[in-house]
Formats: C-alpha cells, sequence, structure tokens
C-alpha cells in the first residue's frame, strides 16, 4: 500500500524523466508501467517551479471521470501523495472541475488552477481556447480526438506552452504521431526505445526540446518476474494488444518479424563478455544485389561475425561490417581486415566463412591461394540456405526464438549496433522473410549465413 510521497519508488529513469526540462515531454510504453502516476508527479513538480503569475494548466483525459479516477482517487493520485498541498475542487464549484495546487513565493502562495478537461469529442477542443496556459498533461493522448490534439500543439507553439503527453502504443497512423514523432530520447536511454518506434520518430524531423520516453515493463517501480510473466500471457503474442499493452510498441506492425520482440537487454557490453565461453566463431557473407539502380544503391556486401557460447546457449554478434568496394578483390581486402584481429584472437575457434552460395565467383576467388584469405588460415565455405532442416521458414522462426529467449545478443560495437538496429526492419509474409533488396534484407541474409551451420545445435537448446 502507498500510502505517502515517501512510499514511491524512484528509480533512476524516473529521477532523469522528472528532471527534463524539455518543452515537450511524451512518455510511451506498456500497460501498467506508472506513466501516468510519473506524470502526474511531474505536472506537480513543474507547478511549484513555475513562475510567479503563471496559474493557469490543463489535466485532460479521456472524461472527466477517467481523470478523477487517475490523479484524484486512486492511492498514487497527486491529492493524495501530496495531500494539503494538492486539493481536489468538484465541478459544482465556482470555476469548475480543477485540482489546486498551492506553491509559495516567499511569503505569498499562490494557487495554480489544474482544470480538468475531456478530449473525446469534436467540439472539445473549445474547452482549451483562451488565455496562455503554462502546461498541459495530455494523458492516454492516443484516445484523443485529433482536433484536440491539433489544438494542443498549436498552444505549444503560439504562447510556449509546456505539454507533458502518455500513451500506450497504438496505430501509427494516428494524429497524435504526426506531430509527436519529433520527440527524440537522451542519449542515455535511446536504446531503450523498441527499433520499430525509433524507426517511425526518424521519419519527422526532431524538434528542439521535445524528448520522449519509453518506460517498458522492466521500468516499473518494484516490478516482479512473477508480474512480468502474467503481462506476457495476458494477449495473445503478436496480437494489437500485446504489442500495445505488453510491449508498448504501436500496434500496427503487422510483417515486423523482429523488430517488436528486441529489448534493450539484448546488447552485451564487449568488455563484460567471457571470451573464454565462446566456443566458436563463423562469419557470414552476403553480397547485395539488386534489379533496379535505386535497389542496387540500398542494397550492400555485409560481413557479420557471431560467436557461440558454451553448449549453444546463446549466439552474440560480435561485429558486422558492410562492404564499400565492388570488385570481388577489394572486397576480399576489406574482409581480410575485419576479420584478422579476431583471428588472431580466438585461433582455431573461428572455424569458417560462408559466402552467399549465389556468388560462386566470390567463393572460388576467397578460396585461392591468392586470396587474402588465405593467410587467416579459415575455411570458406558456400552459405546454407535450403536443406531438409534450414529453409526460408526455419530461419525466421530460428532467430524469432533466440531473440524471444534472450539467445541472440549482440554487442555495443558500432557495427552489431547496426546489425541490430537493420534487423528490426526485416518484413515477412506466411513464416517467410519478404525480400525488399533492401539493406535489412542483406544483414538478415548475413546473420542467417553465419548462424545456419548450427542451427540444429541451437534448436536442440532451448
Amino acid at each position: 500500500m502507498i500510502n505517502t510521497f515517501k512510499d514511491l519508488i524512484f528509480t533512476e529513469k524516473w529521477v532523469d524523466c522528472l528532471n527534463d526540462e524539455s518543452q515537450v515531454i511524451f512518455l510511451e510504453g506498456p500497460s501498467q508501467t506508472s506513466k501516468t502516476t510519473l506524470a502526474g508527479i511531474k505536472l506537480v513538480r513543474e507547478a511549484y517551479l513555475s513562475p510567479k503569475g503563471q496559474t493557469l494548466f490543463f489535466l485532460c483525459g479521456e472524461s472527466s471521470g477517467t481523470l478523477y479516477r487517475n490523479f484524484v482517487d486512486k492511492e498514487t493520485s497527486i491529492t493524495k501523495l501530496f495531500k494539503g498541498a494538492v486539493r481536489h475542487i468538484g465541478g459544482s464549484q465556482k470555476g469548475g472541475e480543477r485540482i489546486e495546487i498551492d506553491v509559495a513565493y516567499g511569503d505569498f502562495v499562490e494557487t495554480k488552477n489544474v482544470y480538468m478537461v475531456g478530449y473525446k469529442t469534436i467540439a472539445s477542443e473549445d474547452k482549451i481556447l483562451g488565455g496562455s496556459p503554462y502546461l498541459m498533461l495530455l494523458d492516454e493522448a492516443n484516445k484523443a480526438h485529433p482536433n484536440f490534439i491539433k489544438q494542443a500543439i498549436t498552444r505549444v507553439g503560439s504562447v510556449g506552452m509546456k505539454l507533458i503527453a502518455t500513451s500506450n502504443g497504438d496505430d501509427p497512423d494516428l494524429e497524435l504521431y504526426n506531430y509527436l514523432n519529433a520527440c527524440r530520447p537522451h542519449d542515455k536511454y535511446k536504446e531503450d526505445v523498441p527499433l520499430t518506434t525509433m524507426e517511425q520518430m526518424n521519419e519527422v524531423e526532431p524538434k528542439n526540446s521535445w524528448a520522449y520516453w519509453f518506460f517498458g515493463l522492466e521500468d516499473r517501480p518494484g516490478k516482479t518476474a512473477e508480474w512480468i510473466k502474467r503481462m506476457h500471457a495476458t494477449h495473445p503474442k503478436g496480437s494489437f494488444y500485446y504489442n500495445a499493452f505488453v510491449l508498448g510498441i504501436r500496434g500496427a506492425t503487422d510483417g515486423v518479424l523482429y523488430g517488436h520482440l528486441m529489448k534493450k537487454s539484448h546488447i552485451v557490453d564487449e568488455k563484460r563478455l567471457n571470451f573464454s565461453s565462446i566456443i566458436e566463431l563463423q562469419c557470414g557473407v552476403d553480397v547485395g544485389s539488386g534489379g533496379s539502380k535505386a535497389t542496387q544503391e540500398n542494397a550492400k556486401t555485409i560481413f557479420i561475425l557471431t560467436a557461440f557460447s558454451k553448449e549453444y546457449q546463446r549466439a552474440v554478434v560480435l561485429d558486422a561490417y558492410e562492404s564499400k568496394e565492388v570488385s570481388h578483390a577489394k572486397t576480399l581486402d576489406e574482409l581480410y581486415m575485419f576479420l584478422r584481429d579476431w583471428v588472431m584472437m580466438f585461433g582455431h575457434r573461428f572455424r569458417s566463412i560462408w559466402i552467399d552460395s549465389a556468388e560462386r565467383a566470390l567463393i572460388e576467388t576467397a578460396r585461392g591461394k591468392e586470396s587474402p584469405i588465405s593467410k587467416l588460415g579459415v575455411t570458406v565455405q558456400s552459405s546454407i540456405k535450403n536443406t531438409k532442416t534450414v529453409t526460408a521458414k526455419s530461419r525466421v522462426a530460428l532467430k524469432e526464438q533466440l531473440i524471444y529467449n534472450d539467445r541472440l545478443l549482440f554487442t555495443n560495437r558500432p557495427g552489431a549496433l547496426e546489425a541490430r538496429r537493420q534487423l528490426a526492419k526485416v518484413k515477412g509474409h506466411m513464416g517467410e522473410t519478404i525480400d525488399e533488396n533492401m539493406l535489412h534484407n542483406d544483414y538478415n541474409d548475413g546473420l542467417d549465413y553465419s548462424l545456419t551451420p548450427n542451427m540444429t545445435r541451437l534448436l536442440r537448446r532451448r
């Protein structure tokens, strides 16, 4: 039971968000991750920090009843956490329903009026016209009428209003995202953001002092492993509700194979890796190509280096590289430089280089005595694409299983992080990858070529 402000658990991320001075702050993530509680506390903090004379605030939600439940009635509501200094005034009182916050400026006490406003109808926007509000808290902003969103954003620009918005993941085509995709995460928490969400935000030019915060299940103060497990069991995996309320990603992700499964925990600090536990390294090489000039420019030759831990418990993408060359000879020079130090470090544990089987000429050149690859003492193989075990569907299923069970990891090297970002873009249909002749397809195939030699071993270890 939380009875007072002191009973709350303030995580480092909570404190950083509360201290964020950005004009626009967008909190997004799964259900039950305390975004509304945090936003309410930040509202009160902003009121206390506001200049003398700034007394107009808005607290907006689906309805006055919903706002009452979330900000007045429940145990973590601001009227209970800040009992005495923050009070609820009913709608029958002069001035309308609001929350009052008393702020002292020396010996003078000023009351900040936080008006409670519903936003569901087309007429809702009229309720926030007039005056110069200092701040608006837009709770569950994904449910707001599009006209209300437009009017709120207009106030941000016209009178410099501060905006705090919360949301579960929802349809990426919502009016809300046309504006708030201009927000960006702070560097410290950039890797917390689902890759599919980051891709959507990157389609919009960022705005200065517009900040994005993602709060996942792991970010909930006081969470337990049992609670997280229950949350994952609430909705069918892959459904809109699972994506929105459990993963916190924007729900219309049909076709995305891996992006919605990726978490910050899949990134490991290279310095903390136990290299002695690595029993094997494999390198996959995909040769990008495409029909049109545009797709040829988007496709690249990709090197992916993957390590395997004892008993094939985990696969770790150590590094990746985009070749900048076209000729076979120069491509192999790049491959040699990419792998040389790794071969020296791991010796006989570095097993093979698996080159796209469609590129027979490159394979034979790499095997030649004059090839720089011959200096590495590593065998060159033709990639495994279609066998009794390795099929288009099984390649997808393997990566899905590894990612879901936290068994496919990526180091924090720039190349490995780029491989992770590209993998998040891969789309599929009927359990197979859609080949769009794009860069992410090349990264995906390069990773496959490094994994498929050990597919049976990886699947055996669950």
